[in-house]
């Protein structure tokens, strides 16, 4: 009986924003011992990846890895796949990035390593029927993928585990299906008996091919005894390189792939009842849908998704400075990092090392982007987030703020001497897996949010539902009552209704916007239009995160030259800033750090996310009365 052909491979990549910390754990716990391990099982033949910053990694602080990756490549041992440099979900970011992280990852292989890649891998396998042809372009000759895509392309039997073409706009390309099935069992059975299976295989369906993605944190004994169980059973299978095994194919069938995500992805998308012990479900009860839904399911993902596409048109508007433009592009490529826009295994969008990396790397590219002499701070008006609603961006030298519609809320506040976005909160979502001691979030957390409440409000104001204010001030559409650009203001309004008694007294709320170098004015108005007094509290919600709570200090001050005025002042020394919140009436306030908790493979973890604060205000007006205050918030250097 012939040889059973094992397509045996290896992916390993770390996100962009990894401590150090992590780095050195995983090489001296995963890559290290592995590649020392293949090294001494010379007729092991396997494809290897490497995520682009890990190869950066790895050239900075252990280039005898790479030393002995290049000697296992030239006796031909393994190959190295190419693929996206900093592990971009493809299809969510430009073209033009798309072909320039492909081919940044590329050209460092061929560099490095003397030859350049003919196969790939896709971050996530995120797929789309679209990617075929720029997959070609880049040149790739073939793409691994797991087979449940070959499964929805309704193959069966001997069809789900030999390669096929694939082909976009007239260019084909070759796709392996990995088993996701047989992968699984790695580490879980015996070699003896996991070969017996795969022998099995090729018994029953006649296919003379099985692709395997071996795990880097497997048990690295269990890989021992499968490597001598394959040297030892070497005429009846066999390991081989895809470069190799391509060769070996006359003729293959063509499928069309469909862009239905592999379901093991999407379970991270589960909402519902909470539960004391979550338990994965099976692969096979799993839904099918596209990863899109995670921009949907988690604002946050979404705001930062729209940060780098409105940064990416930033970036391909630079002329003639191709200098500038190669360090804006690397710093954009580098905030694409797929972990920071979904759930994920590790936490995902729950890591803030991830999210704030990423939005780093944005504003250290947005600053290239500003040509000295030339940039002057601006609103800008756009619908920046792709809601079919304008928005209002105040892009500054020292800072950014951005308005939304919805609320009449601040949602991102860039401060540029250290690259850090104040708005990069966390809400709490309806994950399934959580115990139910937690209330998932009405709303995003954003800042300016704003409430009108009958009674002061206490820390407990975190768990506002919409129901518990007079009325739902942050359900409703803010309309735009002016806007100056020259002066940088930006007026928005809003109308709602108080319930007293079996009544309800209508109310206008404005809130006056105006920007300077580093500070942000906000002037309130609140108008009684009705024919009855009312006595309530105003409080507004603001969501910053800052570097971490050990790194904060809050205090209380007055404000130069006025002694009835106090300020809150957050002091950060992780980012070395100084936030100041002050208005001209007195106001009380209260600042809640907000911990969140999310599943990871390892178990359950939690995560400083962001402080909420609260100033409040006693509010008493009588018909066609108008209160008014103005808040001041201020960011400079620590």
């Amino acid at each position: 009986m012939p040889s059973q052909k094992l397509v045996l491979g290896m992916r390993n990549s770390l996100p962009v924003g990894t401590t150090e910390e992590e780095f050195e754990k995983a090489y001296q716990s995963m890559y290290k011992p592995f590649l020392t391990l293949l090294y001494n099982h010379p007729g092991v033949y396997m494809w290897l990846y490497y995520s682009g910053n890990l190869l950066e990694w790895l050239e900075n602080r252990h280039p005898e890895f790479l030393m002995l990756l290049n000697d296992l490549s030239k006796r031909k041992q393994i190959e190295l796949l190419g693929g996206v440099q900093y592990e971009a979900f493809l299809p969510l970011v430009p073209s033009q990035d798309r072909l320039g992280q492909i081919e940044y990852l590329t050209t460092f292989i061929r560099k490095r390593f003397g030859r350049r890649p003919r196969g790939g891998l896709l971050p996530g396998d995120v797929w789309e029927p679209s990617l075929a042809s720029t997959l070609k372009s880049a040149g790739f000759e073939y793409i691994f993928l797991p087979d449940s895509y070959f499964a929805e392309a309704g193959c069966r039997g001997k069809e789900l585990y030999m390669p096929a073409f694939t082909e976009d706009l007239g260019k084909s390309i070759i796709v392996y299906p990995v088993s996701a099935g047989l992968s699984g069992r790695i580490g879980n059975i015996d070699t003896v008996t996991f070969v017996d299976e795969l022998r099995l295989i090729y018994r029953n369906t006649g296919s003379e091919v099985i692709c395997l993605n071996l795990e880097p944190q497997k048990s690295l004994e269990w890989y021992e005894q499968f490597f001598q169980e394959i040297e030892n059973r070497s005429s009846e299978v066999a390991t081989f390189r895809p470069v190799r095994c391509t060769r070996q194919f006359k003729a293959l069938n063509k499928h069309y792939f469909s862009s239905i995500t592999f379901q093991s992805l999407m379970h991270w998308l589960e909402e519902g009842a909470a539960t004391d012990e979550y338990e994965y479900p099976d692969s096979s009860v799993l839904p099918s849908g596209s990863y899109r839904y995670f921009l949907t399911r988690y604002p946050e993902g979404n705001a930062l998704y729209s940060k780098m596409m409105y940064t990416s048109l930033l970036v391909n508007q630079i002329k003639g400075d191709r200098s500038r433009k190669k360090t804006a592009r690397e710093e954009l490529w580098k905030a694409q990092s797929n972990e920071a826009y979904w759930h994920g295994a590790d936490g995902g969008i729950y890591r803030r090392i991830y999210r704030n990396a990423a939005y780093h790397s944005l504003l250290e590219a947005e600053k290239v982007t500003k040509e000295r002499g030339i940039f002057k701070p601006s609103v800008f008006i756009t619908d920046f987030d792709m809601d079919g609603l304008q928005e209002y961006l105040y892009r500054g030298t020292n800072i950014n703020a951005y308005l939304h519609q919805k609320g009449g809320t601040l949602f991102e506040l860039d401060y540029f001497p250290a690259s850090w976005n104040f708005g990069a909160t966390m809400s709490r979502h309806n994950e399934v897996y959580r115990s139910g001691s937690s209330t998932p979030d009405a709303y995003p957390r954003r800042s300016f949010m704003d409430r009108i409440v009958k009674e002061e409000q206490g820390e407990d104001f975190i768990d506002r539902r919409p129901g518990d204010d007079e009325c739902d001030l942050m359900g409703l559409l803010y309309s735009e009552e002016s806007i100056d650009r020259e002066r940088r203001q930006v007026c928005l309004g809003a109308e709602c209704r108080i319930r007293q008694g079996d009544s309800e007294i209508p109310i206008t709320l404005k809130k006056d916007f105006s920007f300077r170098k580093n500070t942000l004015h906000v002037t309130y108005k609140v108008t009684n239009t009705g024919d009855e007094p009312f006595k309530r509290f105003f409080a507004s919600e603001m969501n910053f995160a800052f570097s971490d709570p050990e790194n904060l200090a809050i205090s209380t001050g007055e404000n130069p030259g006025d002694p009835d005025d106090t300020a809150v002042i957050f002091m950060d020394k992780g980012i070395k800033s100084r936030m100041s919140l002050n208005s001209d009436k007195t106001f009380t306030w209260k600042a809640v750090p907000m911990v969140l908790e999310y599943l990871t493979l390892a178990g359950m973890a939690e995560e400083y996310q962001q402080h909420a604060v609260l100033l409040q205000w006693p509010l008493e007006l009588g018909p066609s009365e108008t209160w008014e205050t103005v808040v001041q918030l201020k960011v400079d250097k620590l």
